[in-house]
């Protein structure tokens, strides 16, 4: 299970009208051919509906924590 880098990371590559998982930005920053898909339904899956762009990083990185000790 993969989740988002920090925002702090993301706002040192990135516009705010970048910050959306759509954006070209976002596209080539992502390199695995189902990672927005995986993402995008687990976190639909696993946690509320997040609001914002940088909540929705923070809830892939808290899933990613969970599955993480779920494995171990």
């Amino acid at each position: 299970m993969q989740g988002m880098i920090p925002m702090t990371s993301i706002r040192s590559f990135s516009e705010p009208q970048d910050w959306n998982t759509t954006s070209f930005v976002m596209q080539i920053h992502e390199r695995h051919p189902k990672g927005w898909p995986n993402l995008n339904f687990y976190m639909q899956e696993y946690m509320p509906v997040q609001k914002t762009f940088e909540s929705f990083v923070y809830g892939t990185m808290v899933m990613q924590a969970y599955a993480i000790e779920t494995a171990i």
